[in-house]
This record gives C-alpha cells, structure tokens and sequence, in this order.
C-alpha cells in the first residue's frame, strides 16, 4: 500500500510538471500570454474554493483551467498578435475556434473527460450569447461558468497588445456587471469578495526607495494616500546634469487616481481616473490644475554667513513634506535645507481621495520613507480657503437628509421593520461618483440605540441598490436580481443617478422574516432575510459618494 500511494504520488507529480510544461511552451508563441494560464488556474482553484466544493472538485478547476487554452497551439501567429478589437471576419472566426480545437486536443486524456468539456464552453455566456454552442445558464459545465470569470479577470488585470491593464475598481465593475449576462450570477459574488479582500490588503507603502528625475516629471513615486492622521515622506535630493545656471528641484505633486499613480496619457487618464489638484515646490512656488484653491501660507529661507543661503535644492541635502486633511481641506508642511512652505488646498468636495508623490527634475531623490505620525489635522489648524459644498440643502421629510461622502460614512437613523413599510428618499450620486456601486444601500440590523454600529450592534444583511448584497451573521439571506426591459445598460444607470431619481424600498414581515423589495431603472431586487434571533429588527439608508434627501417612511 505504501508503494502504491508513493507510485500514485510521483505518478501526479509528473503529470503537473508534463502539463505545466506543455502549457509554457504554448504559452511562447505569444509573449503577452506568458503565465496567463498559470493564473486563471490558480484563481479558479480559489473561486472553486471559496463556493465550498471539495479538495478533489478544486483540482480538476485547477486543471481544467491550465489547460483550457491549448487551443492556442493552433491559432495563427498574426492572428494572436493582434488586439482581439482590431479582428474580423475570417480572422475572428478563426479565433472562435479556439475552444473546439482545445476539447478535441484534450479528449484525448480519456481518464479525465472534463477537461475536454470545460475547455468546449469555458467561452460561452450565462446569458447564452456565447460560443461555440449557445448554450446558457446551468446547460454550462460548473467548471467552465468558473474558468470564464477567472479568465476574464486575468484578461482585464494583464498589458496586451494595445492594451493596458484596468485599475481593479474598474475590473470589479465589469465583473459585477457581467452577472447574469456573461457570468454565473452565484460565482460573480465569489469573485467579487476575492477582488474586495484583494483591494483592502493594498497597503499605502510600496514606495521607490530611489527615482531618477532628468526631465521635469521624468519620473514619479507611487502616491501616497492623505488622510486624518500626518504622514511623513523624507527623502535626500542630490543635483545631476543641470548645467551652469539650470533649473534642478524636487516638488509634490497632489492627485486622485485609481492606481495611486501619475499619468499624462489621455487613455490613462480616463481609465484610471486621474485627476490632478496641483504641484508645489519648496521654495513656496505652485501650480493650481483641479483644486478650487490652493494657497502657500508661509514660506521663508534661512541664510548662512557671508548672505549665502544655508542650502538649496540645487545643493541638494534631505528634504520632507508633511501631509494631512480635514474633510475637503489638505495641508502640506514641506521643509527643505534652508526653505520651509506651508500649503493649503481646497479639493473640490470631501468625498474625493487625495495622494501625494514626489518628483523632480535634473536630481535624484534617494532614501526615500514615508511614516505616520501620532498626530490628526483638527479644523482648527487652519482657514477654510473655500466655501464647504453641500449637496443635501434640499427638502427634508421624516428623517434628517445625509450626505455619505464615503462607502457608508453615514447613515439614518433605524426605522422599525414592519409588514407593509415603506422607504421613499431621493437620491443623486456625488460628482465623484464613478462606479455603479456609488448608489444608495440598505442597511438591515438591530442596535439597542437604533443607530448603525450602535450598542449591541448585530447587522443582518446589505442591499446595495445596484444589486449586490452582503449576508451578516445571525440570519439567512437570500437574494436575487433581475434586469427589466426597462434597463437601458449601466452607463445609463450612472447618468440617471448622477442627476437624482426617486427610490422606493418596500419591505414585508412575517415574524423574523424580512422581505425587501425595489426597482431602480429596471434593476429589480428582491431580498428575503431570516433572523435566527429574537431582536427588533430596523433598516437604515446608507451608500457610497451618494446625496440621500426628502426622506419619507410610510
């Protein structure tokens, strides 16, 4: 028995190295693909893992997605070099084919039929607008609904020909909006959770310990998020290859964007959504793009004996800058050899982040840390420079309007759950809202204050109106969503919400059993919430980058 279980062993060992192999060396007939496998399998395995099926299920995904692509063997070159937007025609046909020719190469390995059929549909559509065959819904191998989401998600993530990589905020909206059209409504959910625990363990660190700064700009750090609590971000600055008289300076350059970096590309630009505030240099100089104001307090050189300044940016030496907000405001406190500038800027509202990177030009900046401080920007360390933007001064009904600058940084108060209410508000997403999820949520719970994260706090589940829910502990959920004829696609969605609708969310009881209901442009949701406790039961109105008014409960 011993000998058997080691055979059986190396006998595995050696298939997973002949099939990693066999797919590495596809794999080289296009560059762009290196390691695209590799990943969909891993992540399928997750996906697989995380929807609760069993340690043998999680290797045959695993499997099937390393080799769903074979198929690839038999594409064209000139066809797989090309951006799949520019193919048509003949061409495109060709590459639909793909999927046949990996089933037929795999049907071969008899001892595992389903990785032939996992590779025949791992391109077809939930909603059956796929291919080769059209089937839709549960007619697709379980295997192949997992492959196609972690195959998609990879595609969007990795740089191809004329392709750049998608920020992962804007990959989650593509995902979350393929369910049901593209993708298994239930394995949308998993991968969703993934791409969320992927987003949270995104740490603020990461930084350049070095960039070398030729031209202006020629190079940026990663930003650096400002929040409530100072940051601190040191570095030395050296002068290289300015010549007699030239210009040689590091500055700070304050932004918004998906990836934390600067871009100058008009197609980063809106991918990524940058956006900048403006740039400030140590001896006091800036420059105002998108802030609404932006004003130097103080800024000041020391000078040595003999009149000679006491350092400079061209001397080079160690420089910091100190940074931190206060809702819609953004101090900076930048201090150089000899130079010392306090800044202030005004952002347009205070639901948009704000990062600062550091860059230069003709010096290289070196050693470079950033650490937090135990100290908080009060809105008594400075003078508003701008007038607060307010986007609930509207009607107000039964409860108190509130404006959630932030994924659910306020909320209503609890309205008790009972058979036959009704929720009515008005509800218009911030100017920076960018993404389907900056909607209205409904939030079911119990606090002994009525309050969300209030005293004995205990939250049920979270209806968010775009369609995605989140089950709590303490009680059963189900959920299902469905798009009308009314839908008119989520860029529709987008634009309706940013110029403000009504919404109305119904809701009926029987016992611990809560049944909401609400349709929002044809999006239609239904949640069915059990509690497993004895506890009144309240829901509340929160959301993200979201105005909430004219609240009425009927």
């Amino acid at each position: 028995m011993f000998e058997s279980k080691r055979s059986n062993k190396d006998n595995l060992r050696l298939f997973k190295q002949t099939v990693t192999a066999f797919v590495t060396a596809i794999e080289e007939k296009d560059r762009f693909h290196h390691g695209h496998s590799l990943r969909v399998a891993e992540l399928s395995r997750q996906i697989a893992q995380r929807a609760g099926k069993k340690a043998g299920e999680c290797e045959n995904v695993y499997y099937a997605a390393l080799l769903h692509d074979v198929g690839m063997i038999a594409i064209p070159d000139g066809i797989l070099k090309k951006p799949e937007s520019d193919l048509e025609g003949e061409e495109l046909e060709t590459l639909k084919r793909k999927p046949l020719i990996s089933s037929r190469i795999l049907s071969q390995i008899t001892e595992f039929p389903f990785l032939s059929a996992a590779a025949r549909s791992c391109c077809e559509r939930w909603d059956g607008r796929g291919y080769p065959d059209g089937i839709k819904g549960e007619e697709i191998p379980d295997i192949s609904r997992i492959i196609a989401l972690a195959d998609a998600y990879d595609h969007m993530t990795s740089a191809k020909i004329g392709f750049d990589p998608l920020p992962l905020p804007m990959v989650r909206e593509e995902i979350m909006k393929g369910a049901g059209t593209a993708f298994d409504p239930d394995y949308t959910k998993v991968m969703l959770s993934l791409i969320d625990e992927e987003d949270a363990h995104q740490e603020d660190g990461e930084l350049e310990d070095e960039i070398l700064c030729g031209a202006y700009r020629e190079k940026v750090t990663m930003g650096i998020s400002v929040t409530e609590d100072f940051k601190i971000l040191s570095f030395d600055c050296e002068e290289i290859n300015s010549g007699e008289g030239g210009f040689a300076a590091p500055s700070v350059i304050v932004f918004d964007s998906f990836d934390r970096r600067v871009h100058r590309e008009a197609s980063a630009i809106k991918s990524y959504r940058y956006y900048e505030y403006g740039e400030i240099w140590f001896d006091g100089h800036s420059i105002t793009t998108g802030a609404r104001n932006l004003e130097v307090k103080s800024a000041k050189t020391v000078k040595a004996a003999g009149g000679k300044k006491n350092g400079s940016e061209k001397r080079g030496g160690r420089y910091e800058v100190r940074a931190a907000r206060h809702g819609d405001h953004l101090k900076l406190i930048l201090t150089g050899p000899g130079n010392t500038s306090e800044a202030l800027i005004a952002l347009p509202d205070i639901s948009k982040p704000a990062f600062v990177a550091l860059t230069g030009e003709n010096c290289r900046l070196s050693a470079i840390r950033v650490e937090g401080v135990d100290k908080r920007l009060n809105k008594e360390d400075y003078d508003r420079i701008a007038e607060e933007i307010d986007y609930i001064d509207r009607m107000q009904s039964d409860l108190p309007n509130i404006q959630i600058d932030k994924e659910r940084s306020a909320s209503t108060e609890g309205v008790p759950i009972k058979d036959g209410r009704d929720i009515i508000f008005h509800a218009m997403s911030l100017p920076s809202a960018s993404l389907v999820w900056h909607c209205p949520y409904i939030v079911i719970f119990h606090s002994d204050d009525r309050k969300v994260g209030g005293k004995n706090y205990r939250e049920y589940a979270l209806i968010k109106l775009n369609g995605e829910v989140e089950a709590g502990e303490g009680a059963q959920t189900g959920f299902s969503m469905k798009k009308s004829p009314a839908f008119q696609g989520w860029d529709r969605w987008k634009q309706e919400f940013l110029k403000g609708l009504e919404c109305e969310v119904t809701f009926q009881k029987t016992g611990n059993r809560v049944t909401l209901r609400t349709q929002n442009l044809g999006i239609e949701i239904e949640s069915v919430t059990t509690v497993d406790e004895n506890a009144k039961i309240y829901a509340a109105v929160t959301g993200d980058r979201v105005a909430v008014t004219d609240i009425r409960v009927l």
